[in-house]
């Protein structure tokens, strides 16, 4: 009878093992029992190895599943996170390309609209002031001052035009070849 109890006994552990659940009060109580009585087992209760195997290869599996379940998880956020961040990069590039194009549009403005008051100011042609800051352009507009103003020609009968070309002249000449006279 104490071999089939012990049996029971064991069995009911290899089953809660198997269930993955705990040993009850009451087979801990059982225990005591035993013990309290004239006859005390000291043998350990043994699981067979098969048993205790299997659980341990069942829960290695799950564990590894999980991991990998979360690797994935990881890699997935991991490669969200890098492609946000390349587009930001992307966008922060060219909203800064804007900008830096903006102000070299705002600073050649700027600059055409002083050379031309300068060259307005000093009566020079706009086209031919150089420069990039106020004192450049008025330097610049200057010396243009000095110098078309040293060189400049006077054309007597300015804006009058002659009504023939002089007699033998080789515009004449030229003229009357081609109306083939």
């Amino acid at each position: 009878m104490v071999f089939s109890c012990r049996r029971a006994h064991i069995n009911g552990i290899a089953d809660g093992l198997e269930t993955g659940s705990e040993m009850t009060t009451e087979n801990t109580q059982s225990q005591e029992n035993n013990e309290g009585s004239a006859k005390v087992d000291a043998t350990p209760k043994l699981v067979p190895q098969s048993k205790v195997d299997a659980l341990i290869a069942q829960t290695v599996a799950s564990e590894r599943a999980k991991a990998d379940a979360d690797r994935e998880k990881a890699k997935k956020y991991d490669e969200l996170l890098e492609a946000q961040k390349t587009e930001q990069e992307k966008l922060i590039g060219r909203a800064e390309k804007a900008e830096a194009k903006l102000k070299e549009y705002e600073a050649a403005e700027k600059a055409a609209k002083l050379r031309a008051d300068i060259a307005k100011e000093l009566d020079v042609p706009a086209h031919l002031v150089r420069g990039s800051s106020e004192e450049e352009i008025r330097e610049h507009a200057e010396i243009l001052k000095e110098e078309l103003g040293a060189t400049s020609l006077v054309l007597p009968d300015d804006g009058k035009v002659p009504s023939k070309a002089p007699e033998g002249s080789a515009e004449e000449a030229f003229v009357q070849m081609l109306e083939g006279a």
